[in-house]
């Protein structure tokens, strides 16, 4: 994996720890020599941690009914 279509498509699996440790050492390494895929990481995990300062959020009121009349049709 040394193109960075390969790498960014793996990005948001590196975030979240869930690559197989091979993969993860590649994409590390590749990022790691690769200002544009790095670049995308970091955007990447900016984004991740703004989520999380959100905290949950609670679904709509209606969610309970778009759900039931989506399930019916």
């Amino acid at each position: 994996m040394t193109n960075c279509e390969d790498v960014q498509a793996r990005l948001s699996d590196f975030t979240d720890g869930l690559l197989p440790p091979d993969e993860h050492a590649a994409v590390l390494t590749h990022v790691r020599g690769c200002a544009d895929c790095s670049g995308v990481l970091a955007d990447l995990e900016r984004l991740v941690a703004a989520a999380r300062e959100l905290g949950p959020v609670p679904p709509p009121e209606h969610a309970g009914s778009v759900t039931q009349a989506t399930i019916r049709h």
